[in-house]
């Protein structure tokens, strides 16, 4: 262990005086006055209730021996509840005993995934040991980009932050012209918060030169005559919080590495919130076809039944602007296969290679299919 990482009862002290646990409140009041007993019963009986703050409370008194015989497996189960429900100062200690192997046996995994989600809502230490883990590589991939990017953002905080940095960058070392592949994240874990927010964590090893993330968030399963609702967002970091869509069916996510030019990518399969793998396709075209025109709506549906059975997922959008021609866009490279194999559905000639920087769609493994009326079927 270096560092300080290993000091989970103290880094838990500095949190719970000047963190968001340290609410006003009869709890507080006593643990401030040190009747730990009295808090004891006080944060007992609101944790019942629901209260985060509460259970941090309890996690703190077992995990510094206050009031207690001091027990690291109760004030990890304490803190894990409180940081499931989205307290920061509680995600931070979990991701310390987890670094430490206080209380459990060292998992650098899930360090680093809770430590992430504290990170990204702006907690300087978790985003200072996560900068650590990613610059010494130890449990999970080595990646530079993001030691530097978590660094970066506790500097602002942390003298020691820039003074690790400083070192990375003494101890660079030339680079040759081969850049690293394009290999995709490994998911870390989520969390919902009041039924409205997703927090999200992965990680990833060092990629190509300035390459990013795009994480989807979306509902499955989705309507059949209709697209899924989905919240996209790119980032350079290794966690986000996300507006879960409104909707039916359980959320769902996954998240990509995207090269420099937004034009490669390779993603995470899409999986539920607990980390079970889901079977919502990774391809999805959209098919829109001129509203009014019942021989357009009858092919589209007809093809959409095709595309079906080969495997390919679609849904229906009637335009009122007007198509003109038929058209076949995508944003990435790595989804042109799949656009020649639905082209190879349609009758006379689609134009399946159109310029991807001027292609509507978006997300990995995204197509629109842009279908005339009457033309549609000639």
């Amino acid at each position: 262990m270096k560092g300080w990482r290993g000091l989970a009862a103290g880094c838990s002290l500095i949190v719970l005086m000047t963190g968001e646990a340290a609410t006003a409140g009869p709890g507080e009041d006593a643990f401030q006055r040190r009747d730990y007993a009295a808090a004891a019963g006080i944060w007992s009986a609101e944790a019942r209730e629901g209260s985060a703050a509460a259970m941090f409370g309890l996690g703190l008194l077992s995990d510094l021996g206050l009031g207690q015989p001091r027990n690291p497996d109760t004030a990890l189960e304490w803190y894990l509840q409180a940081a499931e429900l989205g307290l920061t100062d509680a995600q931070f200690n979990v991701g310390v005993l987890y670094d430490a192997g206080i209380g459990t046996v060292r998992r650098p995994v899930l360090a680093a995934k809770w430590y992430a989600l504290a990170a990204v809502k702006g907690h300087a230490r978790a985003r200072y040991n996560l900068g650590l883990i990613y610059a010494e590589g130890a449990g999970i991939p080595r990646n530079d980009q993001l030691a530097r990017y978590w660094l970066t953002a506790a500097a602002e905080d942390l003298s020691a932050a820039q003074e690790r940095l400083d070192r990375m960058d003494g101890d660079q070392v030339p680079t040759t012209d081969a850049q690293p592949a394009l290999t995709p994240p490994a998911a870390l874990g989520a969390i919902v918060i009041d039924s409205r927010t997703a927090e999200l964590a992965w990680a990833a090893s060092t990629g190509p030169e300035g390459s990013r993330f795009l994480v989807e968030l979306a509902r499955a399963p989705a309507g059949e005559d209709r697209a899924e609702a989905v919240y996209v967002a790119e980032t350079e970091a290794s966690a986000a919080i996300a507006p879960i869509p409104e909707g039916t069916g359980d959320p769902i996510w996954r998240v990509s590495r995207m090269d420099a030019g937004g034009t490669h990518y390779a993603a995470t399969p899409w999986q539920g919130m607990d980390g079970q793998r889901s079977d919502a396709p990774d391809i999805q075209v959209s098919i829109e076809y001129s509203a009014g025109s019942d021989r357009g709506e009858t092919f589209a549906r007809h093809l959409a039944a095709i595309l079906g059975r080969a495997g390919i997922r679609s849904d229906l959008q009637p335009s009122t602007q007007g198509i003109s021609e038929a058209r076949l866009t995508y944003r990435f490279h790595e989804d042109r296969a799949t656009a020649e194999r639905i082209a190879s559905f349609l009758p006379g000639t689609v134009d399946a290679f159109a310029a991807i920087e001027d292609a509507t769609p978006s997300r990995p493994g995204q197509l629109l299919l842009k279908l005339p009326g009457e033309d549609a079927l000639r």
